[in-house]
């Protein structure tokens, strides 16, 4: 399975023998074509999820919140409910710690006064 090459991409990319992270995100890319195409849609489904938890990893919140709402979905079609629900509070988590970080973090507060 092609998610196995990407997942192993990742944690090379994370750990301490680095991974070149545009090669991690074309493997799991393939990996989600390839699952879709190959009818298995929850392997497709999985491999979004797995995706967006790299690239929120990686700080990419914003291509990591596609990549999640593309699993809702995918979870969704594929009928497991309970799954897509439990993602979308994690989306709503990601969103509300993202916010929070901003205005902690905004314009105001790097102001030298």
């Amino acid at each position: 399975l092609s998610i196995l090459d990407a997942e192993r991409a990742a944690l090379l990319s994370l750990g301490k023998k680095k991974s070149d992270p545009k090669e991690v995100c074309k493997l799991y890319e393939k990996a989600i074509v390839d699952s879709a195409r190959g009818g298995f849609a929850n392997h497709a489904a999985v491999t979004e999820e797995r995706y967006a938890d790299y690239l929120v990893g990686v700080d990419d919140l914003s291509e990591g919140l596609y990549h999640l709402d593309n699993a809702i979905q995918r979870f969704s079609d594929w009928g497991a409910v309970r799954k897509a629900e439990q993602l979308r509070e994690k989306r709503a988590s990601l969103i509300r710690q993202c916010s929070s970080s901003v205005r902690r973090t905004g314009p105001e507060a790097s102001t030298v006064h």
